[in-house]
């Protein structure tokens, strides 16, 4: 709730990935020690999107 309720700045991007770029940016960027934390991070989007019946949408890597 706190990322929500906190202006981190207006993203150009949509979507799953950018909003993980805004959170925790170091996941991204293709290094071999942020890419599990950052499959992690999307298999953890995928199973809730799941448990509530939404589409995921496109764009989950950032």
């Amino acid at each position: 709730m706190w990322f929500w309720k906190t202006e981190v700045g207006p993203s150009l991007r949509l979507g799953f990935g950018a909003t993980t770029m805004r959170i925790n940016g170091i996941e991204c960027g293709g290094m071999s020690w942020n890419a599990e934390a950052m499959q992690n991070r999307i298999n953890q989007y995928l199973e809730i999107c799941k448990w509530f019946g939404v589409n995921p949408g496109k764009d989950l890597y950032c």
